[in-house]
């Protein structure tokens, strides 16, 4: 066909679109803790507070002939709970399937009962370190130790106190499971246990925490602890016996990289 004016019959022109009028995709923004499987990663905890309610058992040494007369006497006793302070530093390091932990506790703890009174006053300092492989879907095995340091002082009703500065390592084996929630938000959860008569008789700890990264570099942990052990101390063939259980909220300040 032809137009009026005689020009050819317009032609399909195929139009190139408007670059203006273009919507973008969204770019696929992965998490900060994306940084390819064989990248290194630390988190490291400058600031790590720990406030648990503690108490524990307690078995003084035999005492042979108390006074007023009588066979002989062991005396033993359990304290009531009370609420203390324990500052903590920590870091964790990724390489692959591989992780370590890295931690360090002070506490100054004291719990008292009073009928039957007891009595146990200790500074406590742990040093831990672990190393583990990740197993299956979130899932890491592995162990480490526990180096423990006590400066503590029992006292069972109107019986003579007793000082001790018992000094172990625990060989620990344990198991951590991390699950990643969003872009700022993941979870872990930590479990290990040890002693085998090596150190300690028995040693248990666990730990539930999530970590929320507000910022690249920055982020905040929260959540909850738990450590039980126990330990016999002889000197002189004279047996002292604690089993201290501690527990209760932990939070942190984290710097990534």
């Amino acid at each position: 066909m032809r137009d009026s004016s005689g020009g050819d019959a317009a032609e399909t022109i195929l139009e190139r679109p408007n670059a203006d009028s273009q919507v973008a995709s969204p770019t696929n923004t992965k998490s900060d803790w994306d940084r390819g499987p064989n990248a290194w990663k630390f988190i490291v905890y400058p600031v790590y507070a720990w406030v648990p309610f503690f108490s524990s058992s307690i078995t003084l040494p035999t005492i042979p002939s108390p006074p007023g007369g009588g066979g002989p006497v062991t005396p033993s006793g359990t304290t009531s709970g009370s609420f203390d302070g324990a500052a903590f530093a920590g870091a964790e390091i990724y390489k692959g399937k591989w992780s370590g932990m890295v931690t360090f506790l002070y506490a100054g703890l004291s719990a008292t009962r009073t009928v039957p009174r007891a009595t146990l006053t200790t500074d406590f300092i742990y040093g831990q370190a672990m190393v583990e492989h990740h197993a299956y879907k979130g899932l890491s095995l592995g162990g480490g130790f526990r180096r423990m340091a006590l400066d503590l002082t029992a006292t069972v009703d109107t019986f003579p106190s007793v000082g001790r500065t018992p000094g172990f390592w625990d060989p620990l084996l344990s198991a951590t499971y991390r699950k990643q929630l969003n872009r700022k938000w993941r979870v872990s959860g930590h479990m290990d246990g040890g002693g085998f008569g090596v150190g300690s008789d028995i040693d248990i700890g666990a730990a539930a925490y999530a970590d929320w990264r507000f910022a690249k570099h920055f982020g905040m942990t929260m959540g909850g602890a738990y450590l039980h052990f126990e330990n016999s101390n002889t000197v002189l063939t004279k047996t002292l016996t604690i089993k201290p259980t501690m527990y209760g909220p932990t939070f942190g300040f984290g710097i990534y990289f």
